[in-house]
């Protein structure tokens, strides 16, 4: 039986083979963006997921007030997580963690890298397998542990445990450290990421920072509760006993509650955080946006396999009728057909997988804060949504056709006077709801690209296309840098900035009068706004003459902030910072 089915279906195949390529073709194509859209919905989906206590892991995190709002903040203050394991009765760990960058130095290998500084519970809390070296290292103040690409970047591929490396702090001083270990490669959708850490200690002692200052913030302070139960009762005793010495500590900051966060969504609510240091998921569009348009190509693709399936259903009515009169029932023609269905879906599945290994890489570089992987081995998930991707275009796409064509009456076959389903109120359906979502795809995928050309070709109000900007560690090695590329005749400008529009800011609370405000701030070098094109509407920019003067007692702030404030003539008004 096996075997004549087969041969039936191969043979129907080969004799329509146009049928066959154009929607092999239709649902391989959209079959390969729905991997994309699961791969890149899994990313944000799993974030944080590589760490075992993922359900146990809350991070502390702060709401600031201002104007009697709460204004959410990523960050916490850093004498807030001392000793919280101890005071807090739900809290098995808990850890500070916060970054900084530094120099490092092997040889003739340089690097400026981020440095993350965590405490001894770190390793407790959170997955980091090592590839090199233990966990032990870590104890020790004099080793350090690297990551994996920062290792390789300078040593080599070799083991680098035992090794020394050399850290220059932003003043020229150096530090010695001994590698206890390497990190295997950090997933690009975890939270914390690092290239070196340190024990937290270090950090009080290479930025030589007081420990009980609470003026002072750090990345973020995580707990880690004994059972999968959200921690109420820590909760309460951190906003009884530790909002009013934030406040008296800081009268310019003042904290209204203090919040939890699960680690299973702090990457995807990330986005909704201010002075937010930790790595976040894609912002939602950027998942539901790629998911939508896979949908509408792969419901396009169905719709138009059961169309041509059943506009070419005419050339098998004498197959069907002859099949009925010898005694074959309406369950094997079904059995045929959508064999033929599930064999030809599986061949555009097969297809599919073949396009995705170049579709995903492609899309995957299309954002910095996105790596997919096409990886069987290391996301078994993956077989389980094909299997369920085959069943489901197998069904929608097949399932009508199957039910339709072996529903024919030998007797109207046999007679000719049959009348094909092209003029069927359900063919009609299909085909319509085919154009229909056919044109929504255009008009979206136009809408897309004339959005990103918009984007492009949009005057954000400074230059954007011709500017190329390098982090250095301090003012010494920026001098170094800007005597080397001055020779450069291909470099019209140069400037400096402790941020970059776009890229690095900080948040500050503003204040005119009564009126209180957020403001994102930028201090700029004098050649900075020339470099940028800043196009000033009114006033004058930071001048070398009176450096020492603007230093202390003038701001420059954007059209959108006396929009805010309400001001007519901003010029002459006073804000404290």
């Amino acid at each position: 039986m096996l075997k004549n089915f087969f041969k039936t279906t191969f043979r129907n195949l080969l004799k329509n083979r146009s049928y066959v390529i154009i929607n092999i073709l239709g649902l391989s194509l959209s079959l390969a963006c729905c991997i994309v859209a699961y791969l890149n919905y899994n990313f944000a989906a799993d974030y944080d997921s590589n760490h075992v206590n993922q359900n146990k892991i809350y991070k502390i995190q702060v709401a600031k007030s201002v104007q009697n709002q709460k204004v959410p903040y990523g960050i916490t203050p850093l004498p807030l997580g001392a000793n919280l394991a101890d005071q807090l009765s739900e809290v098995q760990y808990s850890t500070r963690f916060t970054h900084g960058n530094m120099i490092f130095k092997k040889d003739n290998n340089v690097l400026d890298e981020g440095i993350g500084f965590g405490e001894e519970n770190f390793f407790d809390m959170f997955t980091f397998p090592f590839k090199y070296g233990s966990r032990e290292a870590f104890n020790d103040r004099g080793q350090i542990i690297l990551s994996e690409e920062t290792a390789e970047k300078l040593f080599g591929d070799i083991d680098p445990t035992g090794e020394m490396v050399t850290l220059i702090k932003s003043d020229g001083s150096q530090l010695t450290k001994l590698v206890g270990g390497v990190l295997l490669e950090i997933p690009m959708n975890s939270s914390i990421h690092f290239s070196a850490l340190l024990p937290f200690e270090e950090y009080f002692t290479i930025y030589e920072i007081d420990r009980s200052n609470w003026g002072w913030f750090v990345a973020a302070t995580f707990i880690m509760t004994e059972t999968d139960q959200y921690p109420k009762a820590s909760l309460d005793v951190l906003n009884n006993n530790y909002i009013s010495i934030q406040n008296e500590a800081r009268d310019d900051w003042k904290v209204a509650e203090y919040t939890l966060e699960s680690l299973n969504t702090l990457g995807v609510n990330g986005e909704n955080l201010r002075s937010n240091w930790l790595y976040q998921a894609p912002p939602k569009p950027a998942i539901i946006v790629p998911f939508i348009m896979a949908i509408l190509m792969l419901l396009i693709a169905c719709f138009n396999f059961t169309n041509t399936s059943i506009a070419i259903s005419s050339k098998r009515l004498k197959e069907i009728g002859i099949r009925k009169v010898m005694g074959g029932n309406r369950g094997q023609l079904i059995f045929q057909f959508m064999g033929e269905n599930i064999i030809l879906t599986f061949l555009s599945l097969a297809l599919s997988v073949i396009i995705a290994l170049y579709l995903v890489p492609a899309y995957s570089a299309m954002w910095d804060f996105i790596d997919l992987k096409l990886d069987f081995t290391a996301n078994p998930e993956l077989y389980l949504f094909l299997g369920g991707l085959l069943v489901f275009t197998s069904l929608i796409a097949g399932g009508y056709p199957s039910f339709y064509i072996s529903a024919y009456q030998p007797v109207k076959i046999l007679r000719g006077n049959l009348s094909l389903g092209g003029t069927s109120t359900f063919s009609k359906i299909l085909l319509t709801s085919q154009y229909v979502l056919t044109a929504i795809a255009l008009i979206a995928s136009l809408a897309f690209s004339q959005n990103a050309k918009y984007q492009s070709d949009l005057d954000v109000g400074f230059e954007k296309s011709n500017i190329i900007f390098v982090r250095v560690q301090n003012e010494s090695t920026y001098d170094r840098l800007v005597q080397r590329i001055q020779q450069n005749p291909a470099i019209e400008q140069i400037a400096q900035t402790e941020e970059h529009i776009g890229m690095w800011n900080y948040s500050r609370t503003l204040k005119n009068e009564d009126q209180e405000l957020e403001a994102f701030m930028l201090d700029l070098g004098l050649d900075y706004p020339k470099v940028m094109e800043l196009e000033m509407v009114s006033g004058r920019y930071f001048t070398e003459d009176l450096y020492e003067h603007d230093k202390q007692n003038s701001i420059i702030v954007n059209e959108k902030l006396v929009e805010e404030f309400g001001w007519e003539e901003p010029l002459g008004k006073m804000v404290k910072i």
